[in-house]
This record gives C-alpha cells, structure tokens and sequence, in this order.
C-alpha cells in the first residue's frame, strides 16, 4: 500500500496542464510535487515508492523513449501515467509501446481544455491503481448515482440480445439512437473477447475458437454491464479467466495509429483474431478503455463514451475529446485485501 501522504509527481509546461495535474492531486487528495526539468523528472520518477502516481505531459515521441529508455525495469506501470500532449501518432505509438508505462492519455486537440469530467474519471484511475477504489466493478469509475444494468452471459448465443439491451438501455437514458449503435458495437467486441479470446488452458496458453463453429456453448464468469451518468456511458465486461497480458493489449490498439490500407489488411486478419485490430478500432471511434486484472482469476475492461449530455457534440468534436487507455495489473497476493466486488 503507498503512503497515503505521497504526493504525485507531474511533468508539465503548459498552463493547461499544470492545472489538471492539480486538479487530478486535489480529487485523490494528495499533494502535488510539480517539475518542470526532464532530467530531474528522470531521477525524481526513479523514486516511484516516495510518490503516489507519476503524471507526465510528453510532447514528442523522444521524450517518451528517452523516458523509457532510462526508466526500463525500475518503475511499476501501474503508476505511470503519459499524457501525449501532441496530436503525432508517433506519440501515441511510443507511450504504447513503452515498458515502463501502464495508462496512456491522448490530447489529440493542443488548444482544448480537460473538463472536470475528465479529471473526476482521471482521478478514479489513479485511486485504483493505488488500491485505494473501494470496489471491483463499473461502479468504481462512475459516480455514485449512475444507472446501472447487469446482464450475466451464460450461452455465446446471448451476445446478439445483449447487443440490444445495450441500445435499449442508452435510449431509455437519453443517448441518440447512432451513439447508441455505436457504442453497443464496442459492447460486442469486448463480450467477443471475453466470450472467446480470454480463455486459456491449465499451462496458460490461449484456447482458440470460432464463433461461426461454437455458437451456444456455455459460458462460465462473464459480465455486461451498461451505465450511464453524468458524465460518461461506460461499457463494462468482466470474465474470470485473468488472461489479459498488458503488452499483448496495447500493442493491439497501437494499430490505432497506423494508416486506413494498413488497418484494412488487419480487419481480414481479424477473423483469426478478433482481439486485435477490434480494440484499436474501439479507440478509433473515440472511447477510452480502462483494463484491470489478476492474473489467473479475473479481468475487467471498460470503456468509457462521453454521457448523454456530452454525446450530443458532433461526431468531429466527439472524436476529438480527451482520451486514455489505462492498464492495471493486480499483484495476486495483494489483490482480495483491497479490491472486492460491489454487491
């Protein structure tokens, strides 16, 4: 457990988001150590146990390799957070692939302001990677009042009617009938991988499916649920088979940066994997995604729409929102202690 009095270090310039970084700090009531040297930044974050989270706004790629070049191997990705402040897809793809880096966030506009919205899903994001969430499941990254629906998938067959009570649920809460298309889309994707590529064997290795070959098998540990408030419509799929791998997963959606001819040859691939360019193109249509998991026992991935208020902005302005694709990966002996399933 970190000490409840570290503070969060942050690696800013910019006046933007000097003023997030405090907002995040003041939302998980920690103080915040500002710095604004990237050499210092270096040494400081190599210090991980005296901070709670390290917060850093890159804005090329070379500074997140230089960053983690020099931190490989010392760092628990759990707490670092990157925050591409530049629209290079480059950017995007290093933080990505970076060793040291389990959650990225994506400022696609440099003009564009955070909202208090994301800084209250932001802050959730670093309570939970602090073990400090009081629960597993959506209602850890949605405000207390948020409505909430609950389907338990037990047949593969289930995944067609779950695609609709997605849409039902949305409309009933006051999301349009093409952001609710959109978003039961990304639901089917995660049952997909949930239902068929989270599974693996007694050595760990992936068991392998078709979808058009096994239609109605049973289905043991997976979870839709469906929320919304107001701020965010959040998707959330949990299995009980912890088989997520975090390098596997981001460089899955690093095909997000990759041109449209090159992520059509992928969609044919897709057929054989549905896990990967699926996720990237969750992304693409401007969700975030969160991933939590223990090893062996359970994962959970969410993702996260802007809610019913804030989805009626134009497709352009929808896409162009604040971002983040955050991993989180449970150490088993610490797990049960901190993080239990909302009843």
């Amino acid at each position: 457990m970190v000490n409840p009095n570290a503070p969060i270090l942050a690696f800013a310039k910019d006046k933007n988001s000097i003023r997030f970084a405090s907002s995040v700090a003041k939302a998980c009531s920690r103080p915040l150590y500002l710095c604004d040297q990237f050499n210092e930044m270096v040494e400081l974050s190599r210090s991980l146990t005296a901070y709670a989270a390290v917060l850093l706004f890159f804005e090329s790629s070379q500074e997140v390799r230089e960053f983690d070049k020099s931190t490989a191997g010392q760092l628990d990705p759990n707490r670092v957070h990157v925050i591409c402040a530049s629209q290079d897809e480059d950017t995007l793809r290093a933080a990505l692939y970076g060793s040291s880096i389990g959650h990225i966030g994506l400022k696609k506009n440099a003009g564009s302001f955070f909202t208090p919205a994301d800084t209250r899903c932001y802050s959730r994001l670093i309570l939970l990677a602090l073990n400090e969430a009081p629960a597993r499941g959506i209602t850890t990254l949605l405000a207390e009042d948020a409505a909430i629906e609950t389907l338990v998938i037990s047949e593969s067959s289930q995944k067609a009617s779950a695609s609709q009570a997605v849409i039902q649920h949305l409309l009933d809460h006051g999301c349009g009938e093409r952001t609710a298309d959109v978003i039961a889309t990304t639901a089917d994707e995660l049952l997909m991988n949930a239902i068929y590529d989270s599974r693996v064997d007694g050595a760990g290795k992936q068991l392998l499916f078709s979808a058009d070959d096994t239609e109605g098998f049973n289905v043991h540990g997976v979870e839709l649920n469906i929320g919304v408030d107001s701020d965010f419509v959040a998707i959330h799929v949990s299995d009980c088979n912890g088989s997520l791998d975090r390098q596997k997963v981001l460089r899955h959606i690093s095909k997000v940066t990759e041109s449209p001819e090159v992520q059509n040859q992928h969609l044919n691939e897709s057929a054989r994997n549905s896990a990967g360019i699926g996720l990237a193109l969750i992304v693409r249509s401007g969700a975030s995604l969160c991933f939590v998991t223990e090893p062996g026992k359970w994962t959970e991935v969410t993702a996260f729409f802007p809610g019913s208020s804030r989805a009626k902005k134009r497709t352009k302005d929808f896409k162009s929102q604040f971002q983040f694709i955050s991993t989180f990966i449970i150490p088993a002996q610490d797990s049960e202690p901190q993080l239990r399933r909302a009843q």
